[in-house]
């Protein structure tokens, strides 16, 4: 079973449910226009888990746009999670590879924190984000699993939030966006309380 952001999906029937994750904080940024990207009222119907089906001819009302500088937190209601093997959460965002091996990416940078106080950021390097070394969100297709987390990284055993803040234009394209757009964050490694 596998715990997404407001819900458990079970990938053989993909049926959800509520999730242990909560926003805290939604603080949009501007859309490529220079408007402030407006707070949706179904905030929580646009994250429903990851949009296996996602592609350019797709509406993007299953997914939240954060804006030019954006930010969301997120905590875990009722537990944490741990460090495990390999990613210990993903974070999806929809990437479109627009030929092979070329992709229109979004990038954000993602920081953790246990006591939602002191927050830790994975490095990301914007203009290099396929560099083992670089830990940004938006760099690849939830159809390829999404960007993994590891906390080793960050030198955390233990979180319970988790920030996405979204870097703005992609260095590497040249039409303005709407910035990241957060489809689902999914908890791999889960301790409940």
């Amino acid at each position: 079973m596998k715990l997404f952001f407001f819900i458990f999906a079970f990938k053989a029937s993909l049926t959800f449910a509520q999730s242990d994750f909560e926003v805290l904080s939604f603080n949009p940024g501007l859309q490529g226009d220079g408007q402030n990207i407006a707070a949706p009222a179904d905030l929580a119907q646009r994250i429903q888990g990851p949009d296996y089906n996602f592609n350019s001819e797709t509406p993007l009302a299953n997914i939240l746009s954060l804006g030019h500088g954006g930010e969301i937190t997120l905590k875990v209601k009722n537990g944490s999670i741990i460090g495990g093997p390999k990613a210990d959460f993903k974070v999806y965002e929809n990437v479109l590879e627009f030929r092979p091996g070329s992709y229109f990416r979004e990038l954000a940078q993602v920081s953790v924190s246990l006591n939602g106080k002191d927050f830790v950021d994975f490095p990301c390097d914007p203009e290099n984000p396929e560099a083992v070394t670089s830990w940004c969100a938006g760099v690849w297709p939830t159809a390829d699993g999404g960007d993994g987390f590891d906390l080793r990284i960050v030198g955390l055993p233990e979180i319970r939030y988790i920030k996405i803040r979204d870097l703005g234009d992609s260095p590497s394209f040249s039409i303005g966006t709407e910035g990241f757009d957060l489809d689902a964050v999914e908890a791999v490694h889960l301790k409940n309380l």
